[in-house]
């Protein structure tokens, strides 16, 4: 192990209709790079490649999420007005009453290792 390089890449492969608005998730999509494009590059880097695909859900108040949301705590959020966040918002609420809200965060995590 002393002679080898480690990287490991986690990342959301689509974020779930409670995450984010219809707009939001074309947005991330367009920003989020292919998983097999990023093998490829590992690869071509000399790399041996490992994946795995993991889902993960949790549970919010709706409004600390909406607060996060406001925030634009992903960086794809930033692109978007207020008013445009607000109606992403009312959207996320009629699709999901209650107090709470179960996100369901499907990941990639991708395994790098290189020879020194």
């Amino acid at each position: 192990m002393a002679n080898e390089a480690h990287l490991l890449r986690a990342y959301c492969i689509e974020p779930s209709s409670a995450m984010c608005e219809e707009a939001a998730k074309i947005e991330f999509s367009r920003n989020q790079p292919s998983q097999e494009e990023l093998e490829t590059q590992l690869r071509h880097g000399g790399f041996f490649i490992t994946s795995h695909q993991r889902s993960h859900t949790f549970t919010l108040a709706k409004k600390d999420w909406y607060t996060m949301l406001r925030h634009r705590f992903m960086s794809d959020l930033g692109v978007f007005s207020d008013q445009e966040i607000e109606e992403g918002i009312a959207e996320i609420e009629q699709k999901h009453p209650g107090e709470t809200i179960g996100i369901l965060d499907n990941l990639i995590f991708i395994t790098a290792t290189k020879q020194l």
